[in-house]
């Protein structure tokens, strides 16, 4: 048995207990991924991240794991990381940036205050949309219930059916056929399905993920990431976009997501606060 710096973050909130906790291991390194997979099993998370030692170019490696398997890429698990990593004392931003390595590639993180109590801003690594035209996918998980406009496949390294519906309050009512939409999931290698709505100060969202183990992310980084990649491919290509998202509400959470796109690039981000700081004993194998 290994004794390991462990911290659980709730991200994007500045409120503990109204985010999205993700749970961080500080040292990562020589763990097997048996270890680190039973051990995101056991925290029962959406994600759990485990830290390993930066490289020569200072570039911290991170796995990400849901309780059933590994992410390429999951944002609030990677902002949770670097505000654990700061608070920790453990790495120093260099130039206003802090260099995640996931899988999926080198994520910049944007760290613009020195106690770093501000938001932190990272740049997704890759973005690729393609038209979705399986209509009856989203007519059968939500079996109905209202309309949902012109659905994209956006490819974040996690992989997101994104959808508008027509209004937040039809947003809210969405239940979606759970058992349905995992087994789609599986089918179709996607990571699930992240609808949203606009009202005038907001855009909601809310995301799906049986296929992992959750059943409804309370606040998605790379789901909020997907809805960005929805808009821009709907908007003219010369815009710049900024927008604060709200998700977390039809499950106790109240979560918010600062949101920037433009032609080439999109950044999430928010607040994070740390709830547990301790250890963690983890097994050997």
């Amino acid at each position: 048995m290994t004794k390991r710096r462990f911290m659980q973050v709730d991200v994007f909130t500045d409120r503990p207990m109204m985010g999205n906790p993700v749970a961080v291991i500080l040292d990562g390194d020589g763990l097997s991924d048996a270890v680190m997979q039973r051990t995101a099993a056991w925290t029962n998370l959406s994600e759990t991240v485990f830290v390993r030692s930066a490289d020569d170019e200072g570039i911290v490696e991170i796995k990400i794991f849901t309780p059933r398997s590994e992410l390429p890429f999951a944002g609030h698990p990677t902002l949770g990381a670097a505000h654990a990593l700061l608070k920790a004392g453990i790495v120093a931003p260099n130039a206003g940036l802090l260099r995640l390595r996931c899988g999926a590639g080198v994520v910049d993180v944007a760290v613009s205050r020195a106690n770093y109590d501000d938001k932190l801003m990272l740049k997704i690594p890759r973005c690729v949309v393609h038209n979705f035209d399986d209509t009856e996918f989203l007519r059968s998980v939500f079996a109905k219930q209202t309309p949902l406009a012109e659905p994209l496949r956006v490819d974040l390294g996690p992989i997101w059916i994104v959808a508008e519906a027509q209004s937040v309050e039809a947003l809210n009512r969405l239940n979606p056929n759970y058992a349905l939409l995992s087994a789609l999931s599986t089918t179709l290698k996607i990571t699930g399905a992240t609808v949203f709505a606009r009202d005038e100060e907001f855009v909601h969202v809310r995301s799906f993920t049986p296929a992992s183990g959750i059943m409804e992310d309370p606040v998605c980084g790379s789901g909020n990431a997907g809805v960005a990649a929805y808009l821009r491919h709907y908007e003219p290509s010369h815009l710049s976009r900024r927008h604060i998202a709200k998700q977390g509400g039809c499950v106790g959470r109240d979560g918010s997501v600062a949101v920037h796109y433009t032609p080439d690039t999109i950044e999430i981000g928010g607040s994070s606060v740390i709830v547990f700081d301790g250890v963690a004993c983890l097994g050997d194998n």
